[in-house]
């Protein structure tokens, strides 16, 4: 997954930019098109004494673009195309997820997760992605492990999730191997933030409940406020009720900003958040990392590449050709 994370974020917004240039200048196409529909229009008009024989002719002129437009398009689309491929190539030759489970029901919170001497190799890979590495964070710490994108940063929140088995080294939550603790117990204390925030296609409401509906309107408006995005809830034409899609109108901040009062209304003692900042510009960004550090009562481990939002944090690490070091 990790290649998968870092693929997306080189491609990602060069797609877009081109997806923006592409849109500008299937504008100007089409006003090109519109302005010498005009002129033909106006110049037969004169030339017919405006007869209705060449209105036909003058409707019908405007669709005659239509294929030039797709086939110069054509590019775009096979670029996108062979990018979702690889991708998708990608995707399978990822590990499959930890299949094994232990006996042990965590029940308290998670107050210190350890890692000690881990190595870790993608299955049928000959490079190690991580190599010999080790950290501990405790309860009420705020962490963060930075590196550049594909230095196998993602894969470590991984392991520390139990998507994957720890081949060679140990990972410790509480003090106890996580090999033994019963995963959906340790997932119940987990809260994971990706870097493309999971918007699904519902009410703001049922967003933010995920089926508990014992989550009244007074729990969802406090962490909305939170995160400040009262106002911004508050102006859409039904409020929590609104449903929320690809044309809802919420920005990336936003939407991001909406995922973290999510993980405020699920309570969790370890906040994971995967480059939850990378592509938000620096209001947003203070907004998602002042409420996390006001209102998130539990552990906190950052991934990020933005060297800037390390003041944020108690303990740095950096990750790079395998190796995790301390930096602060």
């Amino acid at each position: 997954m990790a290649a998968v994370d870092a693929q997306y974020q080189q491609e990602g917004p060069a797609q877009q930019a081109v997806g923006v240039l592409n849109g500008q200048k299937g504008q100007l196409a089409w006003l090109v098109i519109i302005g010498t529909w005009l002129a033909l229009a106006a110049w037969l008009g004169v030339r017919t004494h405006f007869s209705l024989a060449v209105l036909p002719l003058l409707l019908a002129f405007p669709f005659a673009f239509r294929p030039l437009l797709a086939l110069a398009n054509l590019p775009d689309s096979l670029s996108k195309g062979l990018g979702a491929t690889k991708r998708v190539f990608v995707l399978l030759d990822t590990p499959e997820p930890n299949q094994t489970d232990g006996t042990q029901a965590l029940t308290d919170n998670i107050a210190d997760v350890q890692v000690d001497h881990l190595t870790y190799a993608y299955p049928n890979r000959a490079q190690t992605v991580l190599q010999d590495v080790s950290l501990q964070l405790r309860q009420g710490q705020i962490g963060s492990i930075v590196g550049v994108s594909g230095a196998g940063k993602s894969t470590l929140a991984k392991l520390l999730m139990k998507w994957y088995p720890a081949p060679k080294g140990t990972i410790a939550i509480n003090g106890v191997d996580a090999a033994d603790w019963q995963t959906a117990t340790v997932w119940q204390e987990i809260n994971y933030l990706p870097q493309r925030a999971q918007i699904f296609h519902a009410t703001v409401r049922e967003n933010l409940q995920l089926g508990a509906k014992n989550l009244t309107g007074d729990a969802i408006k406090r962490v909305l406020a939170q995160v400040k995005l009262t106002e911004r809830i508050d102006r859409m034409p039904m409020g929590l009720d609104t449903v929320l899609n690809a044309d809802s109108g919420l920005s990336a901040g936003e939407q991001q900003r909406l995922a973290l009062a999510r993980a405020f209304l699920h309570p969790s003692s370890l906040l994971i958040l995967d480059e939850p900042t990378s592509n938000l510009d620096v209001i947003n960004e203070q907004i998602i990392l002042n409420s996390i550090r006001d209102y998130y009562p539990g552990m906190v481990l950052m991934i990020t590449h933005r060297e800037e939002t390390l003041g944020f944090c108690d303990v740095v690490w950096r990750l790079a050709d395998g190796q995790l070091t301390v930096e602060k």
